[in-house]
Parts: structure tokens; sequence; C-alpha cells
């Protein structure tokens, strides 16, 4: 793997530990009756692990094999995800679940190099509709709507 990788990895377990950080704030509940944050806490806690692995991975194939340099494409990818996903907190309380879903993937799959943008609004759309469907209707968690 490239140091890029290692990079957004380690990225990367540094959000998901903040993430579990600030999930665990929500009342978890127990295991017969979870409460709103058992989820965000599995997720905090799997994201964790999963991104710990691939770093370690990314780490050991830095030491075998030789390094390479990022591009700046690929430092601009990964700017550009880093910032989205900061901008997703605050956006996410100001306009709402739907509006800030639909945002982040039309943002990441733009940034991420998808073409047209056909693709990107249909995976934002369904994303936001499965969020909606998912957290509010099915499971009955109540997420911030915003302005709307």
């Amino acid at each position: 793997m490239r140091t890029g990788e290692s990079i957004f990895s380690l990225f990367m377990v540094l959000l998901c530990a903040a993430y579990l950080f600030f999930s665990q704030k929500i009342d978890i509940g127990t295991m017969n009756e979870p409460g709103a944050g058992f989820m965000p806490v599995v997720i905090g806690v799997v994201g964790l692990l999963i991104s710990s692995i691939i770093l370690i991975n990314s780490l050991k194939d830095q030491i075998v094999k030789r390094t390479e340099t990022i591009s700046a494409v690929g430092m601009k990818r990964f700017i550009g995800c880093a910032a989205a996903s900061i901008l997703f907190i605050p956006v996410f309380d100001v306009l709402g679940t739907v509006v800030a879903v639909f945002a982040l993937v039309l943002a990441m799959t733009k940034i991420l190099g998808e073409q047209g943008w056909a693709r990107p609004i249909f995976l934002a759309a369904a994303s936001s509709a499965i969020a909606y469907v998912l957290f509010i209707m099915i499971l009955d968690v109540t997420l911030p709507l915003g302005i709307f």
C-alpha cells in the first residue's frame, strides 16, 4: 500500500475514535432494550476495528515494500473527503438528517472522481431515503430535522 493509504487509514482511525467517543454521550440502553446510542457505538467500534486493521496492514506493507509519494490528485481527494466529513456534523444539526446525508454522499462521490451528475445524485438520494426509512421509520430514532 502507498503512503497516502496509510495517512488516510490513520485519519479514519482518528475519525472513528472521535465518533465513538462522542457517540457514548447518547444513552446506550441494555441488550434487551437498546437505546438511541446503541447503533452509533456499534458502528464506532466496528469502524475503529476495521480502520485499525487496514492501518496496521498498510504500515506492514510499507516496511516490506518501498514507499511512494502521494500524488497531487490523491492529496486533493484526501483533503476533500476530510473536509466533507468534518462539515457533515454542523450540516447534520442545522439542515437535518436527510439533507446532510444527501450532501455528504453527493460531495464524496464527486470528490472521489465520479463523472457526470446523474449517478452521484441518484446515490445521494437513495442514501438519504435509506437513512430516513431505516432510522426514522423502522428504528424510530429521533434525528435532527433541521430547518425543514
